[in-house]
């Protein structure tokens, strides 16, 4: 069976702030991973600003050609297959394993100069050289998905699965919004544009007013010949009284940031998750 071993990376100080379980998602691998909560409340925006998030940096991924202190990762999105991240692990691991045996001698461009204890004792050594396939935010569940995979095939490939739980810090950008004074401005025009429509209508209705006569109303209301007909109709008139709302409870509001003190950028941590595979020994 494959080892699983869950112990923080990354960012993560087990012995500060508060744990939250990882959310509801298909995967069975982060059912029990534990996540820090380490943001605090950072007061609003202004109406005329919002938040711009940055990419998320790394080193550059290294070759797979690369030796065994370079450390191999492969980087996963929301939308990556999961067949081809398992693909790239296999050829770095495939890569590492030739690597040493190429270093111990087992294998070269020329005849065979080693022996089997030999490979023995260089696949010990391949264990220590390990791919990680990191995954952040919404695609913590698809780098799940890949380690899934090599647990589930871990006697037929002799992989060793250890997943490890943290945090990343990323910068947000806080820039003016365009948009907001724009719709500003266009719903102030829009009041002055209702308000004198109102004003237009208004002013017809009184020139188009028509006086009734007092007979008519009473006709019309069933005071004339007939006066059962205005008993019968006030009959079926219904009052009805205006329902109360329940009193709703008044969340409290974070302050906000003064149009003078915005910041140009804020940093925030969020959950990410690294599964580490290698060769057993």
């Amino acid at each position: 069976m494959a080892q699983t071993n869950t112990r923080p990376l990354f960012n993560k100080d087990p012995t500060k702030g508060v744990k939250s379980k990882a959310s509801k998602t298909s995967s069975s691998l982060l059912a029990d991973i534990n996540f820090e909560r380490k943001n605090k409340p950072q007061p609003r925006l202004p109406p005329n600003h919002k938040i711009q998030k940055r990419p998320i940096t790394h080193p550059p991924i290294a070759a797979p050609y690369a030796g065994p202190n370079v450390q191999k990762v492969v980087y996963v999105s929301k939308h990556t297959p999961i067949m081809a991240a398992v693909k790239r692990v296999r050829k770095l691991l495939d890569q590492a394993e030739k690597r040493n045996l190429q270093k111990e001698g087992v294998l070269g461009t020329g005849k065979r100069t080693g022996n089997i204890a030999a490979a023995a004792q260089t696949k010990s050594r391949t264990k220590q050289e390990e791919v990680l396939v990191k995954g952040s935010g919404r695609a913590i569940e698809q780098a799940a998905k890949v380690g899934e995979w090599f647990m589930r095939h871990a006697e037929d490939g002799g992989w060793l699965v250890d997943v490890r739980a943290g945090s990343v810090k990323v910068i947000d950008d806080i820039v003016e919004d365009s948009s907001a004074k724009v719709e500003t401005v266009q719903t102030v025009c829009d009041e002055d544009e209702n308000t004198s429509q109102f004003e237009t209508l208004c002013n017809s209705a009184e020139k188009d007013h028509v006086h009734v006569p007092k007979e008519n109303m009473d006709h019309k209301l069933g005071n004339g010949d007939n006066p059962s007909e205005g008993d019968e109709h006030a009959s079926h008139v219904v009052e009805t009284a205006p329902k109360q709302k329940a009193p709703r409870h008044k969340k409290r509001k974070r302050s906000m940031y003064d149009a003078d003190d915005v910041p140009e950028a804020r940093t925030r941590f969020i959950h990410a998750v690294e599964i580490a595979v290698s060769l057993k020994g």
